[in-house]
């Protein structure tokens, strides 16, 4: 991100926060030709996600039509219209409107045994227990298979948590190609007809486990901190928006003040960090307990002292 921000930076809007909401904000006002000026602390809880959306009528086909043209490498929709089935690292089988591009639909395919590659990884499920529960919850179609490979040394894999093992698999091609080579043995072997990698292995696993064994695979949907297809739907938004001239500046806004016929955001100390004719927060205050009207003021209670203007911000 840049910064900080410039007390005169004016634009037509000023979005705050560039999560999933505020980024798409950006870029929709972008595309319909909008001076945006984006602040923001960080990328939001988006990194944190699964990047799969439910079935939810608060997001809307259009919209989410609209997300997965704009990051294509990071989202994919049904082609269908009706809701993917995917498996979940809890042992979950999940409707979802939209997933993350590396995933495997287990609800058009009539998939009879699927494999499901694992490890003992610290912080993650046993591979028996997340058969086990992806058994139960299919009911018996279709079957589930532990196929154990080695993602990383026998004497070391225990020492890994999902993150550490995902940035292993991606500096060192030499470990990943031994990973997909096992899998997909391993999947040969098993006399599967599918392949479920688990969540935090790195983009692109999916598809060369495909190509090397000869059948569909893909990736559990799951979250672990950053080791999850939600970090690159962040970054895919971050590319989306270079590309479409919008530079985030890296900023706290403590204050979002009407002035005139517009509002100013400031930071520290009152400081300006930049002005527009209308404003979009995107800060997941809902998601932090919502925004509350104290007086004039608008806060965060969950979130810390964010304080918002001093009319509520859905009259402009």
């Amino acid at each position: 991100m840049e910064g900080p921000a410039s007390g005169g930076a004016t634009r037509e809007a000023l979005v705050i926060g560039a999560g999933l909401a505020g980024a798409a904000a950006a870029l929709r006002l972008r595309d319909a030709g909008r001076a945006v000026l984006l602040l923001a602390d960080g990328d939001g809880a988006t990194g944190f996600s699964t990047g799969a959306f439910e079935p939810d009528q608060r997001v809307g086909v259009e919209a989410l039509r609209w997300l997965a043209a704009a990051v294509p490498e990071a989202v994919a929709l049904p082609p269908d219209g009706r809701s993917w089935r995917l498996a979940t690292m809890a042992g979950r089988l999940v409707e979802a409107a939209a997933a993350p591009a590396a995933s495997l639909d287990l609800g058009r395919t009539p998939f009879r045994r699927v494999g499901v590659v694992g490890a003992d990884v610290s912080g993650a499920p046993s591979l028996a227990g997340l058969v086990a529960l992806l058994e139960e919850a299919a009911g018996g179609a279709p079957r589930f298979v532990p196929l154990v490979v080695p993602l990383a040394a026998p004497d070391d894999v225990a020492l890994h948590s999902p993150g550490t093992l995902r940035g292993l698999l991606a500096s060192d091609a030499a470990s990943a190609e031994e990973l997909v080579t096992a899998a997909a043995r391993a999947a040969r072997e098993a006399g599967v007809d599918a392949v479920l990698l688990p969540s935090y292995v790195p983009a692109g696993f999916s598809a060369r486990v495909a190509e090397a064994a000869g059948m569909p695979a893909g990736r559990l949907l799951g979250t672990y901190g950053t080791a999850s297809a939600g970090s690159e739907l962040a970054a895919a938004l971050r590319a989306a928006l270079a590309r479409a001239g919008v530079a985030p500046v890296a900023a706290r806004v403590r204050a979002l003040e009407r002035r005139g016929d517009g509002w100013v955001a400031q930071g520290d100390d009152g400081a300006e960090l930049g002005s527009g004719r209308a404003a979009i927060v995107a800060t997941g205050g809902a998601a932090g307990g919502g925004i509350r009207r104290e007086g004039r003021l608008f806060a965060e209670p969950d979130v810390g002292p964010l304080v918002w203007g001093r009319e509520p911000l859905d009259q402009r």
